[in-house]
C-alpha cells in the first residue's frame, strides 16, 4: 500500500456523519493489511520452495539449501506482529518514516514490560533447606504433608505429589500477581504466555500489534510538530514521538495483563467452536460475508482475525490437547499408573528425539531405535509439540497455521492409536500427511477460510468474463475482449478479481450479491467439506495455488479438488451471466455506454512513452482532476486495486471522469472519502501522482492578448503549424513555448477553404444571415428504427460447380440519427486531432456553427437516457432503449474551458425526449479558447449499431437526420 497526506493547516473539515467516519477508519484499516501480505506472498513461496526441497532429499547439501531457503522466508513470519504495528503505523501516519520507527519501540517496550509481571506455577513448593529449616522439619514430622525430595545440587527442597511424580511438570503462570483461581486456568496460562522476538510476553497476535499500531500513529499525527523549550529542543519534534510512545506502552501493557487472560481465553474458546461447525458451514457463512464486503473494501478487516489470531485455529492448543488425551488413553489401556509412564510409551512408539525438558540425548536413549518404523521425510507428534509450542504465535490463523507449516521438513505425522490383537487393546504406530494429521486428530480444518476462492476466481470469474464477451454484438467482441480478457488474466493469475467484480456489480447488484456472493460461498463449503487444504496469505489466484496447494501436496493439501469444483462452475457462471445480461439488457462492455473519453492524449500517448519533467502524465493528471484537483485532496492513499483518497468536497469528485481515465468503478465512504477502482495498477498510478504533488496540472495561461490556452501535459506536447499547405509536428519535449511561440498555431475557421469539398462544403456563404427559429430547428419527424429493403450481391455455386454473382434482396433495420443542432455536417477528417479524426472513438461527423450563430443549442436526438452529462457541459452520451449510443463532444479541449461558455440543462440518468433542450453553448467563448470550435457527433465504438452510413453533408438543422447507422 502507498499512501500520502498532504497537509493543509487552512482546510477544516467538519464530517458530521459518524458513520461515515467509521467507514473511513475500516477502509484504512484495510488498506493497512496489504502491506505484510503483500510481503507475505514472498516469504510464502519460500517457506514453500525451501521446505519441498529439504522434505524430499537425502543429501545433506540438497537439506542445507532448503534450510537456506527457508530461513530467507521464515523472518517475515516469526516478527509479524510487528509488521502489522509498522503497516498500521504506515496507512494511518501516510508512510511517516520516523512514525514507524516509534512503532519498533512502542512494540518492544510493549512486550519487554510484561515478564515482571509472570509469576511461574509449579505442582510443588521450594523451601531453601538453610532458610526454610524450620518449615522443612515440619514436613518430615507429618507424612500427611507430602514427601521431600533433597536437591544437593541445588540446595532446596521441594514437595512431590502425592504419586511421587518426579517428573518437572510446570503448571502456568500467575498474572499480576492475581490468582488463576480467580477465574483464570493455570492450563490456559500456558496457552496465552510464551516468547515473542526473544521477550515472554502475552500471545496476542495480531490484536496487540494493531493497538500498538493505532496508538502509535494518534502519538505521531498529535505530536509530531511538537515544540519543547529550548533548553530540551532537541528531543522536540519527530524524535519526541519515540520517547511519549515508551511511556504510552505502560499502561497499554497493564491493560492487556489484566484482561487479555480473558480474551484470549475467549477467543481459544470460539476457535474450537469454529472447529466442531458440521457440514463446512463456518466457510459458507465465512465466503458469503467476505465477498459481499468487497464492494466496501472492508473484506480484508473482516477475515484478518479468522486469518492471522486463534479465532482461526490454534495448532499448539489443539496438538496440547491431544496428547493430554492420548496420555489417559494409554494410562487406562496399559495400566500405568503415572503420567511419566504413559510419556515414555509414546516417547518410544512414535520415535519422539525431543520433548520439552528433556535433552536430546535423553530422548534417544529412552527410544528403542529398532521398533521405528517411519515414512522419509516423517516427524512425530510429540516433536511437533515441541516445535509449535516455540513457535506458537506463527501457528495461530488459518492463514498463518497454512504458511508456517510450510517450514516444517517433514511430509508426516507419526502417532499411535489403538487397536484390538487377540482380544487385548494396545497402540500401533501410525502416521498420516500433515494437514491431513491437522483435520482427523486435531479437528483443524486448514484452509477453510482461504481454499474456496480458487474455484471461482480460476473458473467462475473467466467464465462469467467470456460471457460477456459473447453476450456482446459480433462487431464489438473484439472491444469487449479488449476490455474484460485483461480483467479475467488478473483475476486467473493474482487472485485480483475487484476490476471484473466491478464491472457487474454497479450494473446490477442482484448478480453479485444474490448469485456470485451465494457461489463463491458455496465455493468455501465445498472445499471444506472434500477434504483440501490450500492455504493462501494474498489471494485465490494461480500464483498462490502453486505455492500453498501444489508445492507441498505431500503435505495432504489435495490442491486437486479447485479444479474439480472449478469445472462444474465454468458452465454455471457462463449461462447465468449470459443469461441475466440478455434478459436485463446489462451495458457490459461492449454493450453500453462509453466508459472513456479519449481527447489527443490517447493518441499522442501511443507512440511516446516518456514525461515531461514536473508534469502530470495524462491518465493521472485526469484523476487528479477528477478527484477536484490538488486542493481537494488531503490524503493520497491505495490498496492492491484502488486509490483510496480522502477529499475535502464530495461534490467537486468528477466521477466520469475518473472514470474516462480507466476506473472501473468510483464509490464514497462517507462524505470525506472516495475510491476508485483501477485494478493492481493502482499503487502505481498512486506512486506517480504522490512524486508530482501539486505539480502544474497542464494549464498555462497565455497572456490575453492572444487569447489562447495551451494544454501542456506528458502527452500535450505537440501543435500544429500551418507551412506551405503542409502541417508540421513541431516536438516540444525539450522546451515549454513562449507566447512568441504559439502565434502560428492555426485557427481552425481559417483552414477551411473552398478546394476542400471533399471533406466538407463552403460555409462562408452562411455567414451574414439573419436566421430565425424556424431556421434551425426542425423536429417533425420523431422515428428512430426503420427499414429498408436492399439488394445485396453474393456468390454461390451453381449445380454445375461453378460460382456465381447474384443478386438478393432482404431487409435492413437501421436507426435515423438526428442531427442536435444547427450547423454544416462535415466529415470527420477535418478536425485533424489524432483521435476523432481517426475514428478512434467511433465514426460520425463533426458539425461547424457558422459564425452568425452567437448561442449555439443542442438538443436530445431521439428518446433516451443521458448516460454521459459531464459537469463541464462540453460531452454528453445518448443511449436508446435498443443500445444504440451517440456522443456530442463540443469542440476539442474544452474540457480546460472547465465549463466556461456552457448551460447544460441535463443530468446523468435522466430520460429524454427527441428534440429536448440538453445545452446551450455560447460559441464565442469557444471560438477564442478551444482548440477547435466544431461539434464532434460520434457513434461510439460501444453501441449496438454502429455502422455508419448515408450521411447528409451540408447545412442541416436541429432535428432532420444527420447520418443512419446499422
Amino acid at each position: 500500500m502507498i499512501s500520502l497526506r498532504k497537509q493543509n493547516n487552512s482546510v477544516k473539515v467538519n464530517n458530521k456523519n459518524r458513520s461515515g467516519k467509521w467507514k473511513l477508519v475500516f477502509s484504512k484499516i484495510s488498506g493497512a493489511f496489504l502491506l505484510p501480505i503483500s510481503i507475505m506472498a514472498i516469504a510464502g513461496l519460500l517457506l514453500g520452495v525451501g521446505s519441498t526441497i529439504a522434505s524430499n532429499t537425502n543429501s545433506d547439501a540438497g537439506k542445507i539449501f532448503g534450510s537456506f531457503i527457508q530461513a530467507l522466508g521464515k523472518p517475515v513470519f516469526d516478527a509479524l506482529p510487528l509488521l502489522f504495528a509498522a503497516a498500521f503505523v504506515v496507512a494511518f501516519t501516510n508512510e511517516a518514516g520516523v512514525g514507524v520507527f516509534a512503532a519498533i519501540v512502542g512494540y518492544f517496550t510493549f512486550l519487554a514490560v510484561q515478564a515482571p509481571f509472570f509469576t511461574d506455577v509449579y505442582q510443588y513448593k521450594f523451601y531453601d533447606a538453610t532458610n526454610d529449616a524450620e518449615t522443612i522439619d515440619k514436613i518430615l514430622a507429618d507424612p500427611k504433608l507430602g514427601m521431600l525430595e533433597h536437591n544437593k545440587d541445588l540446595g532446596v527442597y521441594y514437595i512431590l505429589d502425592d504419586k511421587g511424580d518426579k517428573i518437572l511438570e510446570f503448571l502456568g503462570y500467575e498474572i499480576l500477581g492475581i490468582s488463576y483461581k480467580a477465574g483464570r486456568s493455570l492450563e490456559a496460562s500456558k496457552q496465552i504466555i510464551s516468547n515473542s522476538l526473544g521477550f515472554k510476553s502475552l500471545q496476542t497476535s495480531v490484536f496487540g500489534s494493531i493497538i500498538v499500531g493505532i496508538i502509535v500513529s494518534y502519538l505521531y499525527n498529535r505530536f509530531h510538530k511538537i515544540q519543547l523549550p529550548t533548553y530540551i529542543s532537541f528531543f522536540g519534534g519527530k524524535r519526541f514521538v519515540s520517547i511519549i510512545t515508551i511511556f504510552a506502552m505502560i499502561p497499554l501493557s497493564f491493560a492487556f495483563l489484566l484482561f487479555w487472560p480473558w480474551v484470549g481465553t475467549v477467543l481459544d474458546l470460539f476457535g474450537r467452536f469454529l472447529q466442531t461447525v458440521p457440514y463446512g458451514f463456518e466457510s459458507l457463512i465465512f465466503g458469503f460475508i467476505e465477498r459481499s464486503l468487497i464492494p466496501f473494501g472492508l473484506h480484508h478487516a473482516f477475515y484478518a482475525p479468522l486469518w492471522y489470531t486463534s479465532v482461526g485455529g490454534d495448532v499448539a492448543s489443539s496438538l496440547n490437547d491431544y496428547h493430554l488425551n492420548l496420555i489417559n488413553d494409554v494410562k487406562t489401556t496399559m495400566k500405568f499408573t503415572t503420567d511419566a509412564e504413559a510419556i515414555a510409551y509414546i516417547k518410544n512408539s512414535v520415535g519422539a528425539y525431543a520433548i520439552s525438558g528433556d535433552s536430546l540425548e535423553i530422548a534417544k536413549k529412552n527410544i528403542d531405535l529398532k521398533n521405528l518404523n517411519l515414512k522419509n521425510g516423517g516427524l512425530s507428534y510429540i516433536d511437533l509439540l515441541d516445535y509449535v509450542s516455540k513457535n506458537r504465535d506463527s501457528f495461530q490463523g488459518d492463514s498463518k497455521i497454512s504458511a508456517a507449516s510450510l517450514g516444517i521438513d517433514a511430509n508426516d505425522i507419526s502417532f499411535i492409536d489403538v487397536v484390538t490383537k487377540d482380544g487385548q487393546k494396545t497402540f500401533v504406530q501410525k502416521s498420516l500427511p500433515l494437514f491431513t494429521f491437522y483435520e482427523q486428530k486435531l479437528s483443524l480444518k486448514v484452509g477453510r477460510f482461504m481454499q474456496g476462492k480458487y474455484p471461482f476466481m480460476q473458473f467462475g470469474l473467466p467464465a462469467a468474463a467470456f460471457a460477456m464477451i459473447m453476450a456482446a454484438p459480433k462487431q464489438n467482441r473484439k472491444f469487449a475482449s479488449g476490455v474484460v480478457l485483461p480483467c479475467a488474466f488478473t483475476a486467473l493469475v493474482t487472485g485480483v478479481t475487484e476490476p471484473i467484480e466491478f464491472t457487474f456489480l454497479f450494473l446490477s447488484p442482484v448478480l453479485f450479491w444474490g448469485f456470485h456472493a451465494f457461489f463463491c460461498a458455496l465455493a468455501f463449503m465445498l472445499m471444506n467439506l472434500f477434504g483440501a487444504h490450500i492455504g493462501q496469505v494474498f489471494s485465490g489466484g494461480f500464483l498462490d495455488l502453486i505455492i500453498y496447494g501444489a508445492l507441498p501436496v505431500l503435505k495432504g493439501t489435495k490442491f486437486w479438488w479447485w479444479a474439480i469444483i472449478g469445472v462444474f462452475y465454468v458452465p454455471i457462471y457462463y449461462f447465468i451471466f449470459y443469461f441475466w445480461i440478455k434478459k436485463f439488457n446489462l451495458a457490459t462492455p461492449g454493450r453500453g455506454q462509453t466508459t472513456r473519453l479519449f481527447t489527443k492524449a490517447d493518441y499522442n500517448s501511443r507512440n511516446e512513452s516518456s514525461s515531461y519533467e514536473g508534469l502530470l502524465p495524462w491518465r493521472e493528471r485526469e484523476i487528479v482532476l477528477g478527484f477536484g484537483g490538488w486542493d481537494n485532496i488531503t490524503a493520497f492513499n491505495s490498496c492492491a486495486s484502488r486509490l483510496r483518497y480522502d477529499i475535502i468536497d464530495k461534490n467537486k469528485v468528477d466521477i466520469n471522469r475518473i472514470k474516462a481515465a480507466g476506473a472501473t468503478g468510483v464509490m464514497f465512504v462517507g462524505d470525506n472519502h472516495a475510491q476508485a477502482i483501477f485494478g493492481p495498477k493502482a499503487e502505481q498510478i498512486n506512486a506517480t501522482i504522490i512524486s508530482h504533488m501539486n505539480a502544474d496540472l497542464g494549464l498555462i495561461e497565455n497572456n490575453e492578448a492572444d487569447k489562447i490556452k495551451v494544454v501542456f501535459a506528458k502527452d500535450y506536447c505537440k501543435h500544429f503549424k500551418k507551412k506551405d499547405q503542409t502541417e508540421e509536428i513541431l516536438d516540444f519535449d525539450n522546451e515549454i513555448p513562449d507566447v512568441q511561440d504559439l502565434d502560428d498555431i492555426p485557427n481552425p475557421e481559417e483552414e477551411i477553404t473552398s478546394n476542400d469539398q471533399e471533406l466538407f462544403t463552403e460555409e462562408h456563404e452562411y455567414e451574414n444571415e439573419v436566421l430565425e427559429a424556424n431556421d434551425m430547428v426542425d423536429f417533425s419527424d420523431l422515428t428512430f428504427d426503420d427499414e429498408e429493403e436492399v439488394e445485396e450481391e453474393v456468390e454461390e455455386i451453381s449445380e454445375d460447380g461453378t460460382l456465381k454473382v447474384v443478386v438478393k434482396k432482404h431487409r435492413r433495420y437501421y436507426s435515423k440519427i438526428k442531427n442536435p443542432t444547427y450547423g454544416i455536417v462535415k466529415k470527420l477528417e477535418i478536425l485533424n486531432d489524432g483521435v476523432f479524426s481517426e475514428k478512434m472513438v467511433g465514426d460520425g461527423v463533426a458539425i461547424y456553427v457558422p459564425r452568425n450563430v452567437k448561442r449555439a443549442k443542442i438538443y436530445a436526438p431521439f428518446d433516451s437516457v443521458v448516460t454521459t452529462a459531464f459537469p463541464t457541459g462540453h460531452a454528453y452520451g445518448f443511449t436508446s432503449k435498443n443500445g444504440v449510443n451517440v456522443l456530442i463532444h463540443v469542440g476539442i479541449d474544452t474540457v480546460n474551458l472547465n465549463g466556461e461558455g456552457f448551460t447544460s440543462h441535463v443530468q446523468q440518468g435522466q430520460k429524454v425526449k427527441t428534440g429536448d433542450l440538453v445545452a446551450e453553448v455560447d460559441m464565442q467563448i469557444i471560438r477564442e479558447k478551444a482548440t477547435n470550435a466544431e461539434i464532434v457527433y460520434v457513434v461510439p465504438q460501444d453501441s449496438r449499431k454502429t455502422e455508419v452510413y448515408d450521411v447528409h453533408y451540408g447545412r442541416l438543422k436541429a432535428g432532420k437526420v444527420a447520418f443512419k447507422v446499422k
